[in-house]
């Protein structure tokens, strides 16, 4: 007799981890040309962190020294902002003209 029980694919008898891994075998040839997620490149940084030994060193002191000089922009910023919010907290009393 034939019975009409569904097919049995190899995916149904494998654990969501095996799965998993196998699918991540399958894309392993894409991952190898594709930089991680948020991660965005272009031939020109490319060629610019290969063309000499130290070329990457140098651009990423740069870019970090960048990173530290806008960190400081936004710590002040907040400072101000907070100082700012101190005064208005103070209420608008003082500067009410007298009744």
């Amino acid at each position: 007799g034939n019975t009409d029980q569904p097919v049995q694919t190899s995916k149904i008898g494998l654990g969501r981890r095996e799965y998993q891994s196998l699918q991540h075998r399958h894309h392993s040839q894409r991952s190898k040309c594709r930089p991680p997620k948020g991660m965005y490149l272009t031939q020109e940084d490319v060629v610019a962190v290969s063309c000499s030994p130290n070329a990457a060193n140098t651009i990423l002191r740069q870019l970090d020294m960048e990173l530290i000089s806008l960190k400081r922009q936004v710590q002040n910023a907040k400072q101000v902002n907070s100082a700012l919010k101190q005064k208005m907290e103070g209420g608008i009393e003082e500067f009410k003209p007298p009744e």
